[in-house]
């Protein structure tokens, strides 16, 4: 990681993963995700599963209304493509 200013707040600073952070993300997502499923998401019925989505889904319009962050998240896009 390395931090930047931020340029519309003094006291504030901005992170950017660098090249050998990022390689470090992608080497841990795999026993990540693996955990995630293991402790998470395997011990929920397919309704609760939905349930949390809809949680994070209101969760993340509450947090971030103009979906910045999460602009690449669709939904329906997503549902589109699983039928």
């Amino acid at each position: 990681m390395e931090r930047l200013p931020c340029p519309g707040d003094g006291r504030a600073a901005h992170a950017r993963l660098t090249t050998v952070g990022w390689g470090a993300v992608v080497a841990a997502a795999p026993g990540h995700v693996e955990n995630v499923c293991d402790s998470v998401l395997d011990p929920l019925t397919p309704t609760q599963l939905k349930q949390l989505r809809n949680i994070g889904d209101a969760l993340l319009t509450r947090l971030d209304p103009d979906r910045r962050p999460t602009g690449l998240y669709d939904p329906e896009r997503e549902e589109a493509g699983a039928s």
